[in-house]
């Protein structure tokens, strides 16, 4: 397996490092997206290939789901980059808004560049999408602190309702338990979760799963094809600065036994490496 690499960018608003795609795919997807305040979400896409790929591009808000005409049938040509600001394809100012990018013909690589500017949002990220749905999503570092909001974006893609469970494991007595929560996704829209909204979860870090746990459709038969996609954002404040973070989930079938850091932790950062283990053995 060829190990990871990285992309960086460092500007004013802030350094980011995101993984680099091991493969091109035929559909993307990004659960949390934000233009409020005027903040500046871009989605970049790449054809690497000698020919055209042709994708249809729908975006969702808490309001409604959108499908603009000229983004339907929307050509990438032959080894390009294209970039797709979301306030001028008509989601300009708001808080959620996730994208599906599916291609017709061909595939493709697709990222997000977003620079936050108000609204409990500041600074600079950047990030690849989820190239596929997952019936799991693990997080291994949430934080609930005085000087932290944690947000869960979960986005259903698919074309039912979901019933999700969310299960947070703490570092502490393992024969403790925290009651999972238990949210709806309804079929092509965009849920949050506010973890400071649960009493039960202690302050302190710890490891999240987002799960799918109704396999049946409605009429009764097993359908386990997953269809959402999860994000975390948090904001975290330092004084007089703040900052937010956005990772998307490690997909259940993409848990391992090995991990490779290609960006290191500098300046002896505190808890720089969190690891958790998925099974239910110690490891």
């Amino acid at each position: 397996r060829e190990p990871p690499r990285v992309v960086g960018v460092a500007g004013p608003a802030g350094d980011s490092v995101a993984l680099c795609a091991n493969a091109p795919a035929p559909e993307w997807f990004f659960a949390d997206g934000f233009t409020g305040a005027d903040s500046i979400e871009q989605i970049v896409l790449t054809n690497p290939f000698t020919d055209s790929t042709v994708v249809d591009v729908s975006f969702v808000t808490l309001e409604t789901k959108r499908e603009p005409a000229n983004l339907q049938g929307f050509v990438l040509p032959p080894r390009s980059v294209t970039v797709l600001s979301m306030d001028e394809q008509g989601a300009r100012n708001e808080k959620v808004l996730a994208v599906s990018l599916r291609a017709s013909s061909g595939r493709f690589v697709a990222g997000r560049s977003q620079h936050y500017l108000g609204q409990s949002r500041l600074g600079y990220t950047m990030s690849l999408g989820a190239s596929a749905t997952s019936s799991q999503w693990w997080f291994p570092d949430g934080e609930k602190n005085t000087n932290v909001t944690e947000q869960l974006v979960i986005f259903n893609p698919g074309e039912r309702d979901r019933t999700l469970s969310v299960v947070f494991i703490t570092a502490g007595d393992p024969t403790s338990s925290i009651e999972p929560a238990t949210i709806t996704a309804p079929a092509g829209r965009v849920v949050t979760l506010n973890t400071a909204s649960l009493p039960s979860l202690p302050n302190g870090r710890y490891g999240i799963l987002v799960a799918t746990v109704d396999f049946s459709n409605a009429s009764g038969e097993i359908d386990d094809s997953g269809d959402i996609v999860v994000e975390q954002v948090i904001n975290r404040g330092d004084g007089m600065t703040a900052g937010t973070s956005v990772v998307l989930g490690v997909p259940g079938l993409a848990a391992s036994t090995t991990w490779v850091a290609p960006s290191g932790a500098t300046g002896g950062l505190e808890g720089a490496f969190v690891v958790l283990n998925t099974t239910a053995d110690p490891a």
